[in-house]
């Protein structure tokens, strides 16, 4: 006897897929850290393979972060950019790439990429503050030099600062010693370039000065009182001949 078979060949198929990626998201329970190519191949229906091309789009915003100074010294600021993305939120109501802050405080951004997808950020932002209580020792007697200034910061380990009086060289400790009386400039500055200056005047103590009055013309046998007239009451006066 004769079989007669038609065999029919039939075409595999191919498909194509686009999956976008946010973060957090997987894709069959596999996450993603880049854009990726995948090629499936299933078993169909009619016994024969059917091949499925994937191209996984990774949103940049994985690893998505403010960037900008964090510290910044008194009375100036710092900028915070939040990168190149279709649109942005502050919490602060801008709807810009970056803002310019001013005080101390947490700034956070939300922000969305052309994929549509969604990513938010916070940062916490500190104004520099040097604050210094500054001991005055005043020079003992007119015209000295043993006058000293003695500044203490009061919020840092004086291991984080340097001192400077005047145009004088920078110095790690905080004492300026053999002064005269007059004013004085003084600078501190952190880790940070922050620097802190003030004024500070010396004054001048009162110069002694004695004096006995007047010449008096005395004959051999008179004698006389005489009064010492001093600029400030002295501890001790002692007459000799």
């Amino acid at each position: 006897s004769i079989v007669q078979l038609s065999l029919t060949a039939l075409d595999t198929s191919l498909h194509e897929m686009i999956v976008t990626l946010c973060e957090g998201e997987t894709f069959q329970g596999q996450s993603f850290t880049e854009n990726t190519t995948l090629t499936l191949v299933e078993m169909g229906l009619n016994g024969c393979d059917s091949t499925t091309i994937v191209y996984i789009t990774v949103s940049d915003l994985v690893n998505f972060a403010i960037e900008g100074d964090t510290a910044f010294c008194r009375g100036e600021n710092t900028t915070l950019n939040a990168g190149a993305v279709e649109s942005y939120l502050w919490s602060t109501g801008v709807t810009g790439p970056d803002i310019t802050v001013d005080s101390s405080g947490v700034f956070s951004v939300t922000v969305t990429d052309e994929l549509g997808c969604e990513a938010e950020a916070s940062v916490e932002v500190e104004q520099v503050t040097i604050e210094v209580e500054v001991d005055v020792q005043m020079p003992i007697c007119y015209g000295e030099q043993d006058a000293a200034i003695k500044v203490t910061v009061l919020n840092g380990s004086p291991a984080g600062y340097r001192f400077a009086l005047d145009e004088g060289p920078w110095q790690s400790y905080p004492d300026f010693t053999a002064l005269t009386s007059g004013t004085y400039r003084f600078k501190v500055e952190d880790e940070n370039g922050c620097l802190y200056a003030e004024e500070i005047f010396i004054p001048e103590p009162e110069a002694l000065a004695l004096s006995l009055g007047e010449d008096i013309l005395m004959s051999l046998g008179d004698s006389v009182q005489l009064q010492a007239f001093v600029t400030f009451a002295p501890e001790t006066i002692q007459c000799e001949p």
